[in-house]
């Protein structure tokens, strides 16, 4: 035996190799060995090879030995399957009968069958709409191959028309590098069950499900964008009859054989209900015997609420209108809810300016329509018309709460950069910063005062010195931050600032920075701990000395004295 197979294996070897391009061969001639998953060409001189991958299906069944011999003929074998697939013959291009020995088939060894067919391709050297139609349809015959195979109704139709049976099937789709060895279903299985699911918003965790066959192994092989497999779920034994699926009801096959829902939630509060998955075939499949199956009992808890701003950083003129649009989403999954409405909600607005906490700008916030437009479409909230007065770096502070208050939601707006209609401000990231600022505490560790940090920076050193910014303000690494402005103005006023020392927020000073690559002097001002101490370790408050705040505590102590003793005298009076 092994003999024969290594004469049949070099005679295969001298097959090949008499038509291999070779040296002597035309530039240009080529050949491609799938097996090889390479293309073999000569090229001489300044030519160049201009190669067009094209859509080929690969198909193998297997059939039982003893099948009859008649079947295999050439002419009849591509006409039986040209029939069974319901294709011209003509796109059947290539057929190859692998035999086994006699003493296999004499044991029940099985015969295989492999099959190439594709569509001549287009003169175009490039892919034209006539390819991607031929790819397009060998995709879908490929599909509808599988599908019926997967499900027996291929096996039968086989039976019945042709009088074989189809015992294996391995397929390559078009333009794919692997071969999918097409199992029989028999099974769904969840892998991870849906949980901590909230109203109005996707489950925290999404459930996974495999397909299997009658021996516990994936059924890999049937993915297909035009005619899918899908898994769809439906609510059973629910405690809440009107709580309905949102989002996501059905989720589609990949050809690994998983099926991993993304977004599949619940619309109201729900004590107890279970998800119950069913698998749904393609169209065209009729013979399709797959029980569903059933999670564990979950329950779905209330909303839970928070707002995004939908508007990039605003760059407006003073007395210029802009709009201000949030949507309410979930506050752990961050992705909008499906209905503002829902349990009929009634949602009411309001924005104001938010206080910095040093270097507000003197502008008042108005709007010229005093309108809110609630959108039930994509479930968010416009301010419109909002205009501000006066120059600087704002922020908006977005108050939403529904009916009852039973949501009372608050935001802070993206900044919102005024400035004067005469000023031109582009800010472009290629543009190199040229101040760099550091702190001595970290500025990152609170992201929700980091927009307020950029504002007070910009207030306190860009416009209070009328600069113009050129690029976006930046914090980073803890402790720094980083912008670009404009050098047509002289920012003499700006370093001397620096020299004097400047206090972001109350307990976080700048120590160093850095103009147009030099050092600036920074005056760093003292930080008073608890015991007294300033940043250089000196028993010294505000500038107070240390003998003086002894004798400014002892007169507090005194005072404290007195009160007492005023107190214990009106008690026994």
């Amino acid at each position: 035996m092994r003999i024969l197979t290594m004469l049949t294996l070099l005679h295969r070897i001298q097959i090949l190799d008499s038509f291999m391009p070779k040296i002597s061969n035309e530039s240009g001639t080529n050949l491609a060995v799938r097996e090889h998953r390479k293309v073999y060409a000569t090229m001489a001189g300044s030519d160049y090879l201009d190669f067009k991958m094209t859509a080929v299906l690969f198909l193998k069944f297997g059939v039982p030995a003893i099948t009859e011999d008649a079947f295999f003929e050439p002419n009849n074998l591509v006409q039986n399957f040209a029939d069974l697939f319901g294709i011209d013959p003509s796109r059947i291009r290539r057929v190859n009968i692998i035999g086994e020995s006699r003493r296999k088939r004499q044991v029940g060894g099985t015969k295989f069958i492999e099959l190439v067919i594709y569509d001549n391709p287009s003169n175009s050297s490039s892919i034209s709409t006539e390819d991607e139609q031929s790819e397009a349809s060998l995709n879908q015959l490929y599909a509808n191959i599988t599908s019926l195979y997967t499900t027996g109704e291929l096996q039968q139709m086989a039976a019945t028309k042709l009088n074989v049976t189809l015992s294996s099937l391995q397929a390559e789709k078009p333009l794919s590098n692997s071969t999918n060895e097409i199992r029989k279903l028999d099974k769904i299985k969840i892998i991870q069950e849906a949980a901590n699911c909230r109203e109005q918003s996707p489950c925290q965790t999404q459930p996974i499900l495999v397909v299997l066959d009658e021996s516990n192994r994936t059924v890999t092989g049937l993915e297909s964008l035009t005619n899918p497999w899908r898994i769809k779920v439906k609510v059973v034994s629910s405690t809440n009859l009107n709580s309905e699926i949102i989002f996501e009801s059905e989720a589609n096959l990949r050809d690994d054989g998983f099926v991993q829902f993304s977004r599949l939630g619940m619309s109201q509060v729900t004590n107890s209900f279970k998800f119950e998955f069913e698998l749904i075939a393609p169209e065209g499949v009729s013979n399709l015997n797959v029980p569903s199956v059933q999670q564990s009992a979950i329950s779905c808890s209330q909303a839970v609420l928070d707002l995004q701003n939908m508007d990039e950083k605003l760059i407006v003129d003073t007395d210029e209108e802009f709009n201000l649009t949030v949507s309410i989403i979930d506050k752990y999954s961050r992705q909008v809810v499906h209905n503002i409405s829902w349990r009929n909600h009634v949602w009411k607005a309001s924005a104001r300016i938010y206080n910095l906490p040093k270097n507000q700008p003197d502008g008042d916030l108005a709007s010229s329509s005093d309108s809110v437009e609630v959108n039930m479409e994509t479930n968010s909230i416009k301010f419109i018309d909002l205009f501000f007065n006066s120059p600087g770096m704002y922020i908006i502070e977005i108050i939403i709460f529904s009916t009852g208050n039973e949501y009372f939601l608050m935001k802070k707006s993206n900044l919102i950069l005024v400035k004067q209609s005469s000023q031109a401000i582009v800010l472009s990231e290629l543009e190199p910063p040229n101040l760099y600022l550091k702190f001595d505490k970290n500025i990152t560790q609170n992201t929700d005062m980091i927009e307020v940090y950029k504002a007070i920076i910009y207030n306190s050193l860009i416009a209070k010195y009328n600069l113009t910014l050129t690029r976006e303000i930046s914090i980073y690494d803890n402790n720094m931050a980083n912008l670009a402005f404009s050098l047509d103005t002289d920012p003499t006023s700006l370093v001397t600032e620096l020299n004097n020392g400047f206090v972001l927020v109350d307990g976080i000073n700048l120590v160093e920075a850095t103009l147009n690559d030099q050092s600036v002097d920074v005056k760093v001002l003292s930080v008073v701990d608890e015991n007294g101490l300033d940043s250089n370790g000196n028993d010294n408050i505000d500038g107070i000395s240390s003998s003086a705040c002894k004798i400014k505590l002892e007169i507090q102590q005194l005072m404290f004295l007195m009160v007492l003793l005023m107190n214990i005298f009106i008690f026994f009076n």
